[in-house]
């Protein structure tokens, strides 16, 4: 079940939260020279990409480093956020109007990540079916497919949430402390992402080291990290969120209903 907050969706039990005092907190949550947020719908790539980041920004063998869980800055106490070490990098779901006042007017460092809207829909139903939090793990394939495609589920429209970030890229106009990272170019072309990822974030590793991050950070080994307690993350939580991370696993899924059904509701929202 889901609560309406202004134009935000949250599960009931998220409540507890007070999103109202919670939204104003985060908004005028004070910007430290050097922060980076990584924005982006659920299920996108998130933690994979903060873990990237993680990495890229943190010297020494990649052999000898832990994998972390991030701080999600629209749930996690603000105070941990505020004692964290330079430079903080932390995650959010929300929209731009949303994110700290500071950190956009003093133009902080976004990284956006997006993905193919099928997949994430497919990886959003798991995530949510296997997190009690959310009640979901009775509710079928079809049913959630409705939900989602109506924004009617934890977080809201995937469609709403990108074309706030569009208006907002458009609005700006020179985006240099914007970047967009697609989840598809990182599976596909790791090493080249990576390398417009550090120019972005103004350090360098050599391309030897860029392998063995996109190693250290695979799907495979996150699982291994979290099955073998090495990494200090939330433990069975973050094994939920790493399934499989394949690209076009929405094929499986999917009717040949729904996917005409889809691609006119994608074709309406996304029109311009």
């Amino acid at each position: 079940e889901t609560v309406l907050c202004e134009d935000m969706v949250f599960p009931k039990q998220f409540l507890r939260i007070q999103p109202e005092i919670r939204m104003k907190a985060v908004r005028e949550f004070k910007y430290r020279d050097g922060d980076v947020l990584i924005c982006s719908y659920p299920k996108t790539g998130t933690h994979w990409v903060f873990n990237l980041v993680h990495f890229l920004m943190n010297p020494g063998p990649v052999a000898d480093m832990l994998t972390v869980s991030p701080k999600l800055v629209d749930l996690h106490p603000l105070e941990d956020i505020e004692n964290m070490q330079s430079p903080r990098v932390v995650i959010t779901h929300l929209k731009p109007n949303r994110l700290p006042l500071e950190h956009l007017e003093k133009r902080g460092k976004i990284i956006l990540v997006t993905r193919n809207p099928r997949d994430t829909m497919v990886s959003h139903m798991y995530h949510t079916q296997r997190h009690e939090v959310f009640n979901y793990s009775k509710l079928s394939w079809s049913c959630f497919f409705d939900n989602w495609i109506k924004g009617q589920i934890p977080t809201g429209s995937y469609f709403d949430y990108y074309n706030a970030w569009q208006q907002k890229l458009k609005e700006q106009g020179d985006n240099s402390n914007i970047l967009v990272v697609h989840y598809e170019n990182l599976i596909k072309d790791g090493i080249g992402e990576l390398k417009k990822i550090q120019q972005f974030l103004g350090v360098n590793n050599a391309e030897e080291r860029l392998g063995q991050i996109l190693d250290r950070c695979s799907w495979r080994r996150l699982k291994v990290d979290v099955e073998t307690g090495k990494s200090p993350s939330d433990g069975d939580a973050t094994a939920k969120r790493s399934r499989k991370g394949v690209i076009g696993h929405w094929r499986s899924r999917f009717t040949v209903a729904q996917d005409e059904i889809f691609n006119k509701v994608l074709n309406e929202k996304f029109k311009d």
